[in-house]
């Protein structure tokens, strides 16, 4: 008789004196000193526990990032196949809910499953180290049981100027157990970082490495094979601030300073946006066009948030010929890089921010939040082992943590308006957004005017602040439907605005023009026309159907295709987002140089929009062959 198969059982880090632990901002988790954190030394030690594990094993690192994707006939778990499986997929075991309402709470589980694991092999790490005091060893525990995964808020200003220190770096210093004598002992030196980079480590067991690539990498491979050098795993992280800071990806380097001196906000503008705009689950949850769609204000999602980031931190891949493709701009293998954790933890933070804004909002079709959560298994009610659903996620302190700052309350408590006010603060205090380029009016384009004459704002006066906040001023915004799966059977792309004609010439073969919208040339401006400004991007992460993968020995064997992306594409499901254009806007008006538009008065923006407005869609062949083999190649 066959043994009952044990499932892992997802139900976070138990509480510690009945609270649930914080979840802290990585930057504030990780201290300027890390090497003096005991936590920061817990979870080093841990992670590269668990890059060690065999890959065969279900809480090994490997397995549990290829729940998101690759290999994709991976049954993680011993579980079904995700529910939307349909005739000619049934083989995928691709579990990734993009595109959908459960995109927000497919991802808390999984977060969830990540960091219970750590903390698990957190608890074998302290057991096998030497302690020279008790007292200090009872420290250690106490630290890993208050331990939570921190989360990476790359929409603060502060990441326009570098990432997080222990994101970065190759090599660092953790904290080691103190002397008898109750001193410090010296710092280890860690000098391969697991948290900068993902390592499959295979030869022991006389397997093909995994892929062209066996270490993960961002902004860093060039070609159309990874060099040596790449495929072990490279990282340029100045890029990656860059693109969250700037966004220029065509713009010239050369271009006056002043042209970049406002706009290092983006990402904070649409979570403000998300935040304060958008109230219903269905326009929030997803990128995926709903009934809410003939409301402009609803078209930011979460998703779209989340897309974009993919590719800020991956990287776009040689839109010129010094930029690079990284993992995290990949659905497939996005998950095997480590940062993608700290990513979702902030995604998953920003959920449960907006259910404290939103208590009502939800699934207005119960059986999608009754929909089983495939891989995800855990028990609840006394009924054994059943797969989540996103019912059972609303409530994120049942998973055994809670965010910083603000507190989010349980299911169904009245949350009362003091803690929606402070929340409410608190976003306007930490995201700087288009109502603080208003408010402030640097250039003086919004100030009123009386008699033909400026009103300019001074800065600290209480009557002209108030006048700013009482004023009305119009927001302009570009609203985009587009297809996730349009280009080359579902390949990504990226749409990104300007003003302005962007350079689209191809370079090395790794830039394929999809389409140029109308933009006017105009010889009068050589700015506007040589030096085209970035205005804004959507990214679609989607992921390839059909692709096929050529392995050494000259084969081929079909990738496996994902039936969540399979269906929406059949059924021709399209995504929208928004691209706010007022900032930009500002900018252009106020910046010497920038023929056809001076003020913010609607008939001049209107008339630069329409002259000047330009898209172009791009897509980059990420090359899956060069970033993953199918499991099957690993065994043989």
């Amino acid at each position: 008789m066959t043994a009952q198969y044990k499932h892992v059982i997802i139900k976070g880090i138990p509480p510690v004196g009945g609270k649930p632990g914080i979840r802290k901002e990585f930057s504030k988790w990780s201290t300027e000193q890390p090497e003096t954190s005991i936590q920061v030394s817990l979870f080093i030690r841990a992670l590269q526990r668990f890059y060690a594990r065999d890959y065969k094993e279900t809480l090994s690192y490997f397995q549990v990032a290829s729940i998101h994707g690759f290999p994709g006939d991976l049954k993680w778990d011993n579980s079904d196949a995700p529910q939307y499986t349909r005739e000619g997929y049934k083989g995928h075991h691709i579990y990734c809910t993009h595109n959908l309402q459960t995109f927000p709470t497919w991802h808390r589980p999984y977060m969830a499953l990540f960091e219970q694991t750590v903390h698990e092999l957190m608890g074998d790490v302290i057991k096998d180290m030497k302690f020279a005091r008790d007292d200090d060893k009872q420290t250690w525990i106490d630290a890993s049981n208050e331990w939570r995964l921190p989360y990476w808020d790359w929409a603060l200003p502060q990441y326009a100027e570098a990432m997080p220190f222990l994101l970065a770096e190759s090599k660092v210093k953790i904290r080691e157990p103190m002397k008898a004598d109750g001193s410090p002992a010296p710092p280890l030196e860690v000098d391969e970082n697991p948290l900068a980079r993902y390592q499959l480590k295979v030869d022991d067991v006389g397997t093909k490495p995994w892929s062209k690539c066996s270490g993960t990498s961002r902004h860093a491979i060039k070609g159309l094979l990874p060099t040596e050098e790449e495929a072990v795993g490279k990282n340029e992280h100045a890029k990656v601030s860059k693109a969250l800071a700037q966004h220029k990806y065509f713009s010239n380097t050369e271009k006056p300073a002043d042209l970049t001196k406002i706009r290092g906000f983006a990402i904070g503008d649409l979570v403000s946006r998300l935040m304060s705009t958008v109230h219903s689950w269905e326009a929030f949850s997803t990128t995926a066009t709903s009934s809410e769609s003939t409301d402009w204000k609803q078209w930011i999602s979460l998703e779209y948030i989340h897309n974009n980031l993919h590719v800020f931190i991956g990287g776009n891949g040689a839109l010129f010929p010094d930029d690079g493709l990284g993992h995290m701009s990949s659905v497939p293998v996005s998950a095997f890089d480590p940062i993608f954790y700290f990513h979702h933890c902030n995604v998953d933070r920003i959920f449960a921010l907006w259910q404290v804004l939103n208590p009502k909002s939800w699934f207005a079709d119960k059986s999608l939040a009754d929909a089983s959560l495939s891989p995800f298994h855990g028990e609840f009610d006394g009924e054994g082992v059943q797969y989540f659903n996103s019912t059972k996620t609303y409530d994120c302190r049942a998973l055994g943590y809670d965010y910083d700052i603000p507190r989010v309350p349980v299911q169904n408590q009245d949350s009362g308006d003091s803690l929606i006010s402070r929340l409410k603060y608190y976003l306007d205090d930490a995201y700087t957004d288009t109502s603080n380029v208003v408010l402030e009016d640097e250039y003086g384009l919004f100030a009123a005017a009386e008699e033909g004459e400026v009103h300019l704002f001074s800065e600290g006066d209480p009557d002209d602040e108030q006048i700013a906040r009482d004023r009305t001023v119009d927001d302009y915004i570009a609203n985009v439907i587009y297809d996730r799966y349009g280009y080359n059977n579902g390949e990504p792309y990226t749409i990104h605005f300007h003003f302005g004609v962007p350079n689209t010439t191809p370079h090395d073969g790794l830039l394929s023009l999809l389409t140029t919208a109308r933009a006017a040339q105009d010889d009068a401006s050589p700015i506007s026309d040589n030096f085209p400004r970035h205005a804004g991007s959507v990214y679609t992460f989607s992921m390839p159907m059909g692709t096929q993968n050529d392995d050494e020995e000259g084969t081929t064997a079909a990738v496996p295709k994902c039936g969540n992306c399979a269906q929406q594409q059949d059924e021709g499901v399209l995504s929208r987002a928004t691209v706010p254009l007022t900032v930009p806007l500002y900018q252009e008006a106020g910046a010497p140089g920038i023929l056809g538009i001076h003020d913010m008065e609607s008939i001049s923006v209107e008339n630069y929009l329409d002259s000047k407005l330009s898209w172009v869609a791009v897509s980059v062949r990420l090359l899956f062959p060069a970033l993953f083999i199918p499991l099957e190649q690993l065994e043989h």
